[in-house]
């Protein structure tokens, strides 16, 4: 049987006189199937080279490095939705993921079985049709003043609102995005404090803090044992060249919160947020690439808030919660995501971060980036381009045994001859140029890095394979051939397989 690793230069196992590689590519054989085989419940990765679909069931994080336009949400993000039964909380900047997957997560349609989930879009500039229904969601609304439990936790849950709210300016910047941080969590308990339960929104604190005496009236609130009152004196006691830098900063921060696609989205509320570990629930943050830049803040906002819930809920789902973040880059950097990285596993969460490029995660985490990777359990790369990405994948294949033939002339006994050495040396597995070549998005191939495993070269199913025939969705405005209606497929007598692969792609 063809392995894909046959066509690689280096590691197909063993050289000459069954001296063993130093490293080398896994074959469909030494796969184990009883452990990797895809079965339900497990992340999808994709076929090996006998056709087998495999799987991973592992505790970690995922971490996903893949090219521009290489075929992420195909053979990636809309898989996993499809198959994986546990909550998911999902980054869908295009809308593409919920337009194919929410029925399915849901009650079904007539091209899908439904996992019967209660599904969520919070869509503020409608890249979803119409034909879904919408949502909304009050960060707010996680604070209850009237429950000891929750309004001692008040001051520490408005501080990772704000937090979320002020993007890190970079280290000149630093007094005047915490100083900003800090006139945001007080605005955000004044409001809380005096406004109506259904006034307590984001919006209305923009509102608040764009108006000119809101300081005045912070100076008059006592609540908190007059830690509101302490901050609006504080600050007014500032120089006026000092305060008007730092109000700059918190308005510039939430302008976002002017438009009104983002109040739709966050007046009202439809869910509870820590549902997502209670009980199956998946919940759809879609935001168009063209309005990232300007509005991440909120998706900031939701993963942050997410996140926190998920640590105090002790609610221990079956499955953990998928937090599958495409475009992560977008979020920038997030403490909340730094300490998650480590820690958060073992809370019931798998956090799967969706990068272009490793450059993307150096940027944004300088000190820990390797953090990511080292609470994985998974590494998936395809379609890269990048010198950054290619050289650090080709160093963590690491160095293989290739055998090294010298031809050289004697003289003997004055009869000339020719004599052969041969010796094994080392080479890495694979060099960056040839790691762009052999995985490039054409091949439809993915390199799969697993703790304590080979590395795995596998094909990647589309989920236009006839294996989601019954478990993805449709929609005309997708643009793609229709799948066949769950009526067709009853009438089958078989059940529909994935398509053969051959070396360089689908058979």
């Amino acid at each position: 049987m063809p392995e894909y690793a046959d066509s690689y230069p280096r590691g197909i196992g063993y050289l000459a006189g069954d001296v063993p590689a130093l490293r080398a590519w896994a074959r469909a054989s030494d796969i184990d199937k009883s452990a990797f085989a895809y079965r339900d419940g497990m992340i999808f990765l994709g076929a090996a080279a006998d056709g087998t679909l495999l799987g991973l069931d592992d505790n970690r994080h995922c971490l996903t490095v893949a090219g521009s336009r290489a075929g992420k949400g195909v053979s990636v993000i809309v898989p996993n939705l499809c198959l994986y039964p546990g909550s998911a909380l999902v980054i869908d900047p295009k809308g593409e993921n919920a337009l194919l997957t929410a029925a399915r997560r849901g009650a079904g349609s007539p091209y899908c079985e439904g996992l019967g989930q209660a599904v969520y879009i919070l869509d503020p500039f409608g890249t979803v049709p119409s034909h879904h229904p919408k949502a909304s969601f009050n960060p707010l609304s996680v604070f209850d003043l009237y429950s000891e439990q929750t309004c001692e936790l008040a001051i520490d849950d408005a501080a990772l609102i704000a937090d979320a709210l002020v993007t890190p300016g970079g280290e000149r910047e630093s007094h005047w995005d915490e100083s900003a941080r800090s006139v945001l969590e007080m605005l955000i308990l004044h409001v809380l404090t005096t406004e109506s339960p259904e006034s307590c929104t984001l919006p209305r604190v923009r509102q608040r803090l764009m108006s000119g005496d809101f300081l005045d009236r912070m100076q008059g609130n006592d609540a908190f044992d007059g830690l509101i009152a302490g901050a609006a004196g504080a600050l007014l006691a500032l120089g006026k060249e000092e305060r008007g830098s730092i109000l700059s900063t918190a308005r510039r921060n939430t302008k976002f919160l002017d438009s009104p696609a983002m109040q739709r989205v966050l007046e009202n509320n439809d869910f509870d947020l820590g549902d997502l570990k209670r009980r199956p629930m998946t919940l759809y943050l879609c935001l168009p690439a063209s309005r990232l830049h300007t509005h991440s803040r909120w998706l900031r906002l939701m993963v942050g808030l997410a996140l926190a819930l998920m640590e105090r809920e002790p609610a221990r789902p079956a499955l953990p919660v998928l937090f599958l973040m495409d475009e992560f880059a977008a979020l920038g950097k997030m403490e909340v995501i730094e300490t998650a990285a480590g820690l958060m596993a073992g809370y019931g969460v798998k956090l799967w971060p969706i990068l272009q490029d490793l450059t993307q995660l150096k940027r944004h985490y300088r000190e820990s980036w390797e953090t990511f990777l080292g609470n994985a359990g998974l590494h998936q790369f395809f379609g890269n381009t990048d010198l950054t990405t290619l050289e650090h994948v080709s160093k963590r294949l690491g160095k293989t045994h290739v055998l090294s033939v010298t031809e050289s002339e004697n003289e003997r006994a004055g009869q000339g001859g020719q004599g052969v050495s041969v010796k094994a040396d080392t080479a890495p597995l694979l060099n960056p140029d040839e790691v762009e070549y052999f995985f490039a998005r054409e091949r439809q191939k993915q390199m799969v890095l697993i703790p304590g495993q080979m590395p795995w070269a596998l094909g990647r199913l589309s989920y236009e394979d006839p294996f989601f025939h019954g478990k993805r969705d449709w929609h005309e405005s997708l643009g793609r051939p229709m799948p066949p209606t769950l009526e067709a497929l009853r009438a089958r007598r078989d059940p529909p397989k994935p398509r053969g692969w051959g070396l360089f792609g689908r058979g």
